[in-house]
């Protein structure tokens, strides 16, 4: 059964979708057409503006924008949050900062997901707040924007989210923390290895070669026996990165034992 969340997370990416594809008299660069539009009882036509005035970039646009994610209804607002992050304008980070607190989870997500991508330190702290947000769809978003801001001070909330139960949210937490590459990282990192979910397993390999994690060389000799046969190639990939000096000889170790 399809959430009424969800539901209405998928309807405004059909819509989007729908008018990216779609040429109609309406979507010209005609803002203030577009901006009128915003204000109008049919919230088909709002989200419809939204998109447009994030299509023809235009200074003008970002104020409207910004009004339309206080609208009431759920896709007018992601079409908004979504329309300022094609305009990519720093003055709607507060108000997209705002959003996080939003009544609706998909909303939330998107918001989320849009600051990750617009990369502005403000966003930091309020996206590590959210990372404790009760729908776990935010939360994943959350996890994987703060490894875009590439800020450490977030090493340490993702690391705690290496021990969500969601693995989605476990997967994003070690997406993250294989792009800031801390050292911090490290040992819950080789614990990751053993986690039920292959993309986790994936991507925390990924981290320890690209970290050169001496200390991770054994456990990933012994993903060599993994069943996901993206997680053996990652794990061979990292050991070649970390260069141990006896790396020949763990290895010699690793398949004699096996050969017993």
């Amino acid at each position: 059964m399809i959430s009424k969340d969800l539901r209405r997370y998928l309807y405004a990416v059909i819509i989007f979708t729908f008018f990216s594809a779609t040429t109609v008299a309406f979507c010209s660069d005609n803002i203030e057409d577009a901006v009128k539009m915003l204000k109008s009882k049919d919230p088909k036509e709002r989200a419809k503006a939204a998109y447009t005035l994030g299509v023809h970039p235009d200074p003008r646009a970002v104020e409207p924008l910004i009004g339309a994610l206080k609208d009431e209804n759920t896709n007018v607002r992601m079409m908004a949050i979504g329309a300022l992050d094609l305009l990519r304008d720093s003055y709607a980070t507060e108000p997209l900062i705002k959003i996080l607190k939003d009544k609706s989870a998909v909303v939330r997500s998107k918001a989320a997901w849009v600051l990750g991508r617009q990369k502005d330190p403000r966003a930091l702290e309020p996206l590590i707040e959210a990372l404790n947000d009760t729908h776990p769809v935010v939360r994943r978003n959350v996890a994987m924007a703060l490894g875009e801001l590439q800020d450490a001070r977030a090493v340490r909330p993702l690391i705690v989210k290496l021990k969500e139960p969601d693995p989605d949210i476990r997967k994003y937490a070690t997406f993250s923390l294989m792009i800031l590459q801390d050292k911090r990282s490290i040992k819950p990192l080789i614990k990751m290895l053993d986690d039920s979910e292959p993309m986790v397993r994936n991507y925390a390999a990924q981290a320890l070669g690209r970290m050169k994690a001496a200390g991770a060389v054994n456990p990933l000799i012994d993903l060599f026996d993994d069943s996901n046969s993206s997680v053996r190639v990652n794990a061979a990939k990292a050991i070649v990165n970390i260069k141990t000096k006896n790396i020949c000889g763990l290895l010699k170790k690793s398949f004699m034992e096996g050969n017993d």
